[in-house]
């Protein structure tokens, strides 16, 4: 598990920076993109191959935004807890996968593709589990104090940002939050490096993108605040368990439901408020990303992927994976 302390507050891009590096062993610094000049610093980190694979870095720009992006996916669960955040707003965006949220004295809280989380200030511990066997990208952009006081002097209605030290997690329409994710990839895409060019690209993009998440963050909902009881969430936790670990094999509502001990209305219900999606959906996004797994390691045919995934037929997988990914399997190879 790791650990941010609690301490005085620092500005963003330290406050970040030194939670990698307290924590070198899963995130390695990789110098050679590291950057170091007012108004153009950047730091990047590999994740340790004991750990997984992939990269995380941030950038902060002259104009005082700063933007974090992630591209990795882990060989074993990582639980991280972070005792202090900046004094920003914080607007962040899952592309792909799934992570868990939990302040501290509350329920877990699941942030799937296209969930935003928006954080004002400093809420308070936060504990947040990135799960193992999953692709998680993401991008997320911090906004200073004074950024967010002009804007609201110009008349930018910011109610919905919430009261300060506090934080939501939001769920825009379906379409809106692929609008969203497209952008996100869009940036992660990006190869900064040392380039000026890239950097510019990267500060536009991120731009626009706090851009779209103001646009659209009055109109997100926010995930139902219903109290369940114990015994409910025990067996929604069965029914994601059993679809995280089978998820090659079909499943009906009223199959997971007997197997998870709960009534089948109440489980569609649940489910759709834990995940954000049906069950179908939330299978269908398993199997992708398993998918986007075994295309990645070029030891099997689009065929061969397809019938691992539990398709029979290429097409309809073919199908499947570009709504998913926005992009067809053969863009993988």
């Amino acid at each position: 598990m790791h650990v941010q302390p609690r301490g005085q507050r620092q500005p963003p891009f330290e406050r970040y920076s030194s939670f990698y590096e307290k924590h070198s062993d899963c995130f390695r610094a990789d110098a050679a993109r590291a950057v170091q000049r007012p108004g153009a610093r950047q730091l990047s980190y590999e994740i340790a191959p004991v750990y997984g694979r992939g990269w995380t870095d941030m950038h902060e720009f002259g104009s005082g935004i700063m933007t974090g992006r992630m591209h990795w996916q882990l060989d074993a669960p990582l639980e991280s807890v972070y005792a202090e955040y900046p004094d920003t707003l914080n607007l962040g965006l899952i592309a792909d996968g799934r992570s868990i949220f939990r302040l501290a004295g509350r329920e877990d809280t699941v942030c799937e593709p296209g969930s935003i989380f928006l954080r004002n200030g400093n809420p308070g511990v936060f504990r947040n589990r990135a799960p193992c066997g999953v692709l998680m990208t993401g991008v997320s952009v911090d906004v200073p104090r004074e950024l967010a006081r002009a804007l609201h002097e110009d008349g930018v209605d910011l109610a919905w940002l919430g009261r300060r030290d506090s934080h939501a997690i939001l769920r825009p329409s379906q379409a809106t939050g692929t609008m969203l994710r497209t952008l996100a990839r869009r940036m992660l895409a990006v190869r900064t490096g040392g380039s000026t060019l890239a950097r510019l690209e990267l500060e536009s993009l991120s731009l626009e993108l706090l851009l779209k998440l103001m646009a659209a963050g009055p109109g997100a909902r926010l995930p139902a605040l219903r109290q369940v009881s114990r015994r409910w969430q025990a067996a929604l936790d069965e029914a994601l368990d059993i679809l995280h670990t089978e998820w090659q094999q079909p499943h009906t509502i009223a199959q997971l439901a007997r197997r998870a001990g709960i009534n089948e209305c109440y489980l569609k219900s649940l489910f759709r408020e834990r995940t954000g999606m049906g069950v179908a959906a939330y299978l269908r996004q398993l199997r992708m990303e398993h998918a986007r797994k075994l295309l990645a390691e070029r030891r099997h045919s689009i065929q061969q992927v397809a019938a691992l995934c539990g398709y029979a037929h290429a097409g309809k997988f073919a199908q499947a994976f570009r709504e998913v990914h926005g992009a067809p399997p053969s863009a993988m190879l």
